[in-house]
């Protein structure tokens, strides 16, 4: 398998960050539906319990085994979310290079920052307006606690002049995915 910390053609690969209800999600599963011969998002670990309506985008770890995994190195990238761990192996990486594809991760703004010093990897800040973003995580099934997810917003916006490329999501998704795609 190829080693996801090299360069590939196109870079490594693409992270999309930013706050809950920015559309990290919606622009990867529209680049991948666009481009399905381009891009893929590889299968994430997380120790968190399947949701309904979770497809196969996590193979889903004790938190023993994802610690292991962690302190072995096996991980690209891993972090803590609201109380479970998620993370990005590198075989899982690897394999989405292998199949001649651009890898697509969607972080937390606090994991993608740890991996600005990978050059190799395009990392965006993607963002919307607070009112925004507040009407889409309202629109979402559940309890959105979107007084939450503001603090955590405001709290996250802090370290956003870090990143060197970002993408205000507010306008048609075609122009965002049309940025994205020129960047890799």
């Amino acid at each position: 398998m190829a080693d996801p910390r090299t360069t590939s053609a196109g870079g490594a690969g693409l992270i999309l960050t930013g706050p809950r209800g920015a559309g990290k999600t919606t622009l990867a599963r529209e680049l991948m539906t666009a481009h399905p011969d381009r891009f893929a998002q590889p299968v994430g670990v997380t120790t968190r319990a399947p949701r309904a309506g979770d497809g196969a985008e996590y193979r889903y770890l004790t938190e023993a085994h994802f610690l292991g995994m962690r302190d072995a190195g096996q991980l690209f990238v891993h972090s803590g979310y609201a109380g479970s761990y998620y993370g990005f192996a590198y075989d899982d990486i690897a394999a989405v290079h292998d199949e001649g594809r651009t890898p697509i991760l969607t972080l937390t703004p606090r994991a993608a920052l740890e991996q600005l010093a990978s050059p190799d990897w395009r990392v965006v800040w993607v963002d919307a307006a607070d009112g925004e973003l507040d009407q889409r995580l309202a629109q979402r099934p559940g309890d959105p606690r979107i007084a939450e997810e503001q603090a955590r917003r405001t709290e996250d916006r802090v370290i956003t002049e870090r990143f060197p490329r970002r993408l205000d999501n507010t306008g048609r998704l075609t122009d965002s995915v049309d940025y994205l795609v020129g960047l890799c």
